[in-house]
């Protein structure tokens, strides 16, 4: 289970994510990954992703989604 990395997903958290360069929630999704956990601050959504790479690693990502009138999307990174 993931709960055992979310401690970890501070410094994650803290990055800028490029979502051009990172899977969408959707790929991940369709590719086997299941939602693992979310939280929000009223302000950001965090949903907690986990599954397994291409090679067959086990692998948790972190995505974002902003609220408010410049919201949306802002991207997935790979937690540590």
């Amino acid at each position: 289970m993931l709960a055992g990395a979310l401690p970890l997903c501070g410094p994650a958290l803290a990055q800028t994510a490029t979502p051009r360069m990172q899977p969408s929630i959707t790929a991940l999704l369709n590719s086997g990954y299941t939602i693992a956990a979310a939280s929000s601050d009223g302000v950001s959504q965090f949903v907690y992703l986990q599954g397994a790479n291409a090679q067959g690693h086990k692998q948790a990502y972190a995505c974002q989604l902003q609220f408010g009138p410049s919201g949306g999307f802002r991207g997935c990174l790979v937690l540590p």
